[in-house]
């Protein structure tokens, strides 16, 4: 069943694995189109509290990921991952729902 619940405040995550970090390749480092386009279309629709938080422009470890997206207190996240930050993206969307009831 989906919440009934009003969405205000939307995170915009995209998950990087230490694997990408440790390559230093740029072939490696990518611009989150699909979130700032989402985004983007949020803003349209009148959601002005939207959090992108790039991991990879950050070089965000696992910890400081989440105390960053939980300081937000976000009522639904949006995870952008690949397959290899599959693990990564499933403890933080746990944490999330379990730290501030997120939808994810």
């Amino acid at each position: 069943m989906i919440s009934q619940r009003k969405i205000n405040r939307i995170l915009l995550l995209r998950p990087v694995s230490e694997t990408v970090f440790a390559t230093g390749h740029p072939r490696d480092i990518r611009v989150p189109f699909s979130l700032k386009y989402i985004e983007s279309l949020l803003e349209k629709e009148g959601i002005r509290q939207v959090r992108l938080i790039d991991c990879m422009a950050g070089h965000l470890d696992p910890e400081r990921i989440l105390s960053l997206a939980s300081d937000f207190f976000p009522d639904a996240a949006v995870i952008s991952p690949t397959t290899l930050e599959y693990e990564l993206t499933l403890k933080i969307s746990a944490a999330l729902k379990e730290k501030n009831g997120c939808l994810n």
